[in-house]
């Protein structure tokens, strides 16, 4: 027997495995067993000498691929291949849709930044940074939320623009980034005055 296959791959790919068999007697393909991970019915194709099967590699899966095949004659004379692993890595990164895009602001308001982010094999961390501090963002059914609330005019922290960072990863350490993204923050006006007497008789001088 010679085995021919891919030790390293990628989810999707579609990758070809080949056993190279002979026999004195012929090689009986009738009798041939082939195991693959995954796929119960699994069956090998002959040519010439080579027994080959197209392997579609999952998407969704980083799973190593174990195969091995068994080869018999008309003397049930047999031999069983040795066991072969196919390792599994993922270069897919997420993909993400911007839900609510917020341009501007004003001070005192409430703010939510919404995506919706898929993965082949699942995203794993979701986390956006705010004027350089990192949180997670909260995950329902694959949309991806934070809330920003923008200090009042007379908070003391006032701020004229907000910046923001989302990033999603998956499993593998594939991220994906939105970059920065700039919001633009109106300062309202704080109404501040007193007098120095509300009530009175007429006539009521008032300061």
């Amino acid at each position: 027997q010679h085995i021919v296959s891919e030790e390293d791959v990628n989810t999707g790919d579609t990758v070809e495995i080949g056993f190279n068999v002979s026999d004195n007697i012929g090689v009986n393909h009738s009798l041939t067993e082939f195991n693959i991970t995954g796929n119960t019915s699994a069956e090998l194709t002959e040519n010439d000498n080579w027994y080959n099967y197209t392997l579609d590699v999952p998407e969704e899966s980083l799973d190593d691929i174990d195969f091995n095949a068994t080869f018999y004659d008309d003397a049930g004379n047999y031999k069983v291949s040795d066991n072969e692993t196919i390792n599994v890595s993922d270069d897919i990164e997420p993909s993400y849709n911007q839900l609510n895009e917020v341009e501007s602001a004003n001070t005192s308001e409430n703010i939510t930044i919404e995506f919706n982010a898929t993965d082949n094999i699942g995203v794993e961390t979701y986390n956006i940074t705010v004027d350089g501090e990192e949180y997670q963002m909260e995950n329902n059914s694959g949309n991806y939320t934070y809330n920003i609330s923008i200090p009042a005019s007379d908070s003391g922290t006032l701020t004229s623009s907000i910046t923001y960072n989302c990033t999603f990863g998956d499993a593998a350490g594939n991220i994906n980034s939105t970059g920065d993204v700039g919001i633009d923050v109106s300062i309202l006006p704080i109404a501040d005055f007193s007098a120095n007497v509300t009530r009175g008789t007429t006539p009521l001088g008032v300061e």
